[in-house]
Order: C-alpha cells, then structure tokens, then sequence
C-alpha cells in the first residue's frame, strides 16, 4: 500500500482557509505484505528523513481472543525509533456504535538518544494507545465510509476514510481534536492512498 499526506499543524482564531503560520509536512510510506502473518514498509517523513517499519502477526484474531502483533518502526537516523504491540478485533457490538473494529497496544522507545528539545515527540511516540473504526454505507453511496477515532494518553484523533474507487482512499482527520475545547492548536491530515489486496 503506497500512502501521500499532508500535514497542517495550526489553525487561526477564528479559522481560516488559509495557511498562516504552522507547517505544511509531506509523507509517503510504502507498506508490503511479505506473508499474510509478515509485513514491512518504508516511511519519508518530510523530504529527509525516513524510517524502515516491520510488523509481525503472533497470534490470528479467532471467535474468542484479538489477533496480536508486534512491530517496529526504525529512523535510519536512528532517532526516535519504537516497538509496539497491538491487538485488535473486527465486530465488535460497541453502544450507539453497533459492530466495530477496536484495536489498541502500547509502544515504548528503542532508542533514547534523543536530541534536547524532541521531548514533545518522545511523548508522542510512546504509551498506550486505544482506537475504533466504524464503518457505514450510506443510502444511495457506492462504497462505505469508515469513521475512526483513536487516542493515546495525551490526544484524540477523529478521521474520516472514503474508497473512491477499487484501489484509491482519500483520508482526512483531526489531530488533537480535544483542542477545539480549550482553545489548542489542533492539527489537519490529508491523505491518498494506492492499495492493492
């Protein structure tokens, strides 16, 4: 799976459609899988650095126990690299919600050599985290829309996902949407992704 974002981290007050202030960052990552139990995938954060990331299946999702996995996502620069592990399961009866995926894990730091002043995202890069995935068919739309919120310690995520046509998704989120409630910078994600199963 190829996937390009986008990334804007401030809106003004009132908001605007307008960049002022903030950065504007460019991703792509590349994700293979090797195996149905094996998968690896290359990140570009930015235009200079990237990072290397390999996941592995322990244990296949069954009636009664979550799939588990293991991964790890690497910088070449070796900064900020992490482990993780997750488990998720698919339909899952959540109120209001109805069947979802619900899928969580905690990560921790590989390496902690860390430059001063990067402790902002050791925070982000480590914890336990929690999300859900929801997906929809609306009346009269040709494919489903998946509604996902995600959170960690710290933030709250709220993403919206539309397959556009048999291998293209456009994606867009909300990162740190608690902020809308205290008056924080919360951040904006646009994404495309190719995918081929």
């Amino acid at each position: 799976m190829i996937c390009v974002s986008g990334f804007y981290d401030r809106w003004t007050e009132p908001p605007e459609i307008a960049i002022v202030g903030g950065n504007v960052n460019k991703h792509v990552s590349l994700g293979i899988g090797i195996t149905e139990w094996l998968e690896v995938g290359v990140i570009m954060m930015a235009t200079d650095k990237y990072a290397g990331q390999i996941q592995l299946r322990l244990l296949r999702e069954t009636p009664r126990s979550p799939t588990l996995s293991l991964g790890a996502l690497a910088r070449l620069d070796k900064v900020d690299s992490i482990f993780y592990l997750v488990a998720g399961k698919h339909n899952v009866s959540l109120p209001l919600l109805g069947k979802s995926d619900v899928y969580g894990g905690i990560g921790g730091i590989i390496n902690s050599e860390v430059p001063a002043g990067a402790g902002q995202i050791r925070d982000k890069l480590q914890g336990i985290f929690l999300g859900i995935k929801k997906t929809h068919r609306p009346q009269g739309w040709k494919r489903p829309l998946t509604l996902t919120i995600e959170s960690d310690t710290k933030n709250i995520n709220v993403g919206l996902s539309y397959e556009l046509f048999r291998g293209l998704r456009v994606n867009a989120a909300v990162v740190k949407a608690q902020k809308f409630f205290d008056d924080g910078n919360v951040g904006v994600v646009l994404a495309v992704q190719l995918f081929r199963v």
